[in-house]
């Protein structure tokens, strides 16, 4: 959100110094911060850029801001305003656009705490499957494969998620990826003993 507000301040700079508009500054904070905010999630998660597209689906037309604005600090609609406060108005549509959506961010964070908390959750499952394991060594490659097939899983349904639940569905990209995540690392596990099977026969056949 830093960059949204970097940009937001960089145009109000642009506006006070008269190389732009008022009105210019706003129409460009309102389209830029969309852009942004859509563009930032991709760089988090699936789930992220699921909930980025859900909210650009229902975000309002710069019209919407102009009227919202223009009642709530002039108690008319925006075409009933004076230049000044038409202005005014295009002034804070500009500031607004550097402030930070609250709930957004609060869902955001939320669904990076689940895939924070899945990981730590395998992380002490494998280290308690390693201290009890007989072959420490051998179990350590096992729960390192069941990781490694989890994490190519997850990543391989992150790449399908826009494809297979539509580009504003949340729960149906937490559900993909954690689907994708189980089931490559089900596939890891099993790759893992097949392995070790055949290390077993081929070791006894190298001693005979």
């Amino acid at each position: 959100m830093a960059h949204i507000k970097e940009v937001s301040d960089e145009v109000r700079k642009e506006v006070d110094s008269g190389r732009i508009s008022v009105k210019e500054g706003a129409l460009f904070c309102n389209q830029t911060r969309d852009q942004l905010f859509v563009e930032y999630r991709k760089y988090t998660t699936a789930t992220g850029v699921a909930e980025a597209e859900r909210l650009k689906l229902k975000a309002k037309g710069f019209d919407y801001y102009l009227d919202r604005y223009a009642m709530r600090d002039f108690g008319k609609p925006f075409s009933d305003l004076t230049e000044v406060e038409r202005n005014k108005v295009y002034y804070e549509v500009i500031k607004s656009a550097g402030r930070p959506n609250a709930g957004v961010n609060t869902r955001i964070m939320k669904m990076r705490a689940y895939s924070t908390v899945l990981i730590l959750l395998t992380a002490m499952l494998a280290a308690n499957e390693v201290y009890r394991a007989e072959d420490k060594i051998k179990e350590l490659a096992r729960q390192g494969s069941i990781i490694a097939g989890g994490m190519i899983g997850g990543g391989v349904a992150g790449f399908y998620v826009s494809f297979l639940c539509g580009p504003a569905e949340p729960v149906c990209a937490i559900a993909t990826v954690t689907l994708g995540s189980t089931l490559g690392g089900m596939i890891g596990g099993t790759l893992d003993e097949l392995y070790q099977m055949e290390l077993e026969i081929f070791t006894r056949w190298n001693a005979r």
